[in-house]
């Protein structure tokens, strides 16, 4: 009684055990699937790097002094749209003040020593016209007269000097433009070559792009470049190298460069602002490279394959190591061989192992 109760618990457990299994792993699908496929070949693609440029306006000039002083009115502040000429700030300066004070009192006292030289002189040579003057003392008039002459003249040039100076003082708009930084206050002291502030001419824009060391021998001036910008990265717009630095930045081992943008409509215009983030792509020739089209890549958590026909008409998941996007197309890095025949029509509907009917 006991043995058949431990044989009846025994084909219970294991009807238990097949009943809670794991279900059998699904066959492939025996009838063959219609299929079309590409077969793969290297190619030559054009390849492209992405840089991270900055907007610009086309001219940006940075204002200072030549003079050193005290700042005493500033007439425009950020933001503020500029005419060519307007004046921006007020320069004070007590040195020059004192210094054009003591030109001036010499100018008057080289004045006067020339009216009265000049008096001298004219006596001088009526006497020595009359006999009564002997040439000695004509010559020595002469060369007084000459040297007072040249006195005044020479103070003279000192007065024209220290007024183009003091125009230094008076610190105007070079172009007409926008105030895009302010550097200084009321009050602060100004010195010679210290920036004070700078303005930008907005009327049109240029994209400043540092470009690494390994792009660049790659890329020349007059080569075309496409632009998109972070406000609305679904429009691009065409564009050019424009200028290109021989001389890498010190410390980054990149170059600058300049790029002229096409078709910057004045509705675009309203809403770009200087400072911008612009992403250029830019081409650096062409490369020899294995790619398939991005709509064939079946993608499984970080795992990407393509489905590709054996020689026995199976369809097999090839899992692949991706590159670079060439806009619908992406670079295969390993994982496919040249021939490999890689199906990209019906793969929706595949497993696995199936069966394909490959047709052209």
């Amino acid at each position: 009684m006991q043995k058949c109760f431990i044989g009846l618990s025994l084909s219970v457990m294991m009807i238990v055990m097949v009943a809670c299994g794991s279900p059998e792993k699904s066959q492939p699908n025996q009838t063959a699937t219609p299929v079309r496929t590409i077969t793969i070949r290297q190619k030559p693609v054009n390849e492209k790097t992405t840089l991270a440029g900055t907007l610009q306006g086309d001219k940006r000039i940075t204002l200072s002094t030549k003079i050193m002083g005290q700042v005493l009115a500033i007439h425009a502040h950020i933001g503020d749209r500029v005419a060519k000429g307007q004046l921006l700030i007020k320069i004070k300066s007590d040195d020059l003040s004192a210094k054009r004070a003591q030109i001036a009192a010499n100018k008057i006292e080289a004045e006067a020593a020339l009216k009265n030289m000049e008096s001298n002189y004219h006596r001088i040579k009526e006497l020595y016209a009359r006999k009564s003057a002997t040439q000695k003392e004509m010559d020595d008039t002469e060369m007084a007269y000459a040297m007072t002459q040249a006195k005044l003249k020479a103070v003279e040039e000192m007065e024209k000097e220290i007024n183009d100076v003091f125009g230094y003082s008076d610190i105007t708009a070079p172009i007409d433009g926008y105030v895009v930084q302010k550097l200084t206050e009321v009050g602060n002291t100004a010195a010679p070559g210290m920036p004070l502030m700078v303005i930008e001419d907005l009327s049109s824009f240029k994209v400043i792009i540092p470009i690494p060391e390994s792009d660049a021998a790659s890329i020349r001036i007059q080569d075309a470049v496409e632009a998109e910008f972070s406000s609305d990265p679904k429009h691009r717009l065409n564009g050019y190298v424009s200028a290109l630095s021989p001389s890498a930045v010190p410390g980054s081992r990149q170059y600058d460069a300049e790029v002229r943008l096409h078709g910057i409509t004045e509705n675009l215009k309203k809403t770009l602002r200087s400072g911008m983030f612009v992403r250029i792509y830019a081409g650096t020739g062409q490369k020899n490279m294995i790619t398939v089209p991005d709509s064939v890549i079946h993608r499984r958590g970080q795992l990407e394959g393509v489905f590709v026909v054996s020689a026995a008409n199976q369809a097999l998941l090839r899992w692949i190591r991706p590159g670079k996007s060439y806009g619908n197309e992406v670079e295969v890095l390993s994982g496919l061989d040249f021939g490999d025949r890689v199906i990209y029509e019906s793969t929706e509907r595949l497993s696995d192992g199936d069966r394909v009917e490959v047709r052209p």
